[in-house]
């Protein structure tokens, strides 16, 4: 039986608060059913048994994405991430890309993009499957 390398895929799942963690700053459309999406994160995470190994991330995300029909949307995904360890000194940059979709409806969205890594960091996996969901409040 043929085994994945260590690091091919991985899954992960985030809770984002909208008050701090992720805000989307800027939506242009560049015509009719065409828009330009980019998005600013700032992560922290505390791991160890007392919480003090801290690390940041600092992920920059760009999509152009074409709306189908008012429900259904493609496009393709470019995220940057800037690893921080200690947030005192900056790790290795890991830039992804791939296709996106989207479903929306009235209240809620869902989006699922595979992102494959360009850059060649080895611990970093190579292909990443995010989907984010939102609610609208």
């Amino acid at each position: 039986m043929a085994t994945l390398p260590k690091n091919i895929a991985s899954i992960k799942l985030k809770i984002i608060s909208p008050i701090l963690i992720s805000y989307s700053c800027y939506n242009y459309s560049l015509k009719k059913n065409v828009n330009l999406l980019y998005n600013f994160t700032v992560e922290s995470e505390w791991e160890g048994q007392d919480f003090d190994e801290d690390k940041g991330k600092v992920e920059h995300a760009l999509a152009i994405t074409h709306e189908l029909n008012p429900s259904t949307t493609i496009g393709m995904q470019a995220v940057w991430e800037i690893k921080i360890d200690d947030w005192d000194h900056r790790g290795e940059d890991i830039v992804s890309i791939g296709p996106s979709m989207a479903w929306q409806s009235a209240g809620w969205w869902v989006t699922v993009a595979p992102l494959f890594q360009v850059t060649d960091v080895d611990t970093s996996p190579d292909l990443q499957i995010r989907m984010l969901f939102g609610i609208d409040f």
